[in-house]
């Protein structure tokens, strides 16, 4: 998880959607919600820095909603910023 977050902080978003689908597909696997959620906020954006904001957008907010939803607060802020910058690139 940790990894994700250098990620999109270095802004190596080419690695980083590697690494999201790896975590996605392991999260699912063994039912891990918390993690599954993480993947998904990183995947969403991965998505808005390639250009498809709207979609990005979408799977931050489902992302960072599912991730609360198990009771996790830690990079809440750098995911909350995440989204801020998505919608920025919307306008």
């Amino acid at each position: 998880m940790i990894c994700a977050t250098l990620l999109s902080i270095v802004g190596d978003n080419g690695v980083l959607d590697d690494r999201v689908d790896d975590l996605v597909a392991v999260a699912t696997e063994q039912a891990f919600p918390q993690w599954r959620a993480f993947g998904t906020i990183y995947r969403g954006w991965v998505k808005a820095k390639n250009g498809d904001v709207g979609e990005g957008i979408s799977l931050l907010r489902s992302g960072s909603a599912a991730y609360r939803a198990t009771g996790a607060e830690l990079l809440m802020p750098h995911h909350t910023a995440l989204l801020a910058r998505a919608c920025h690139r919307a306008n």
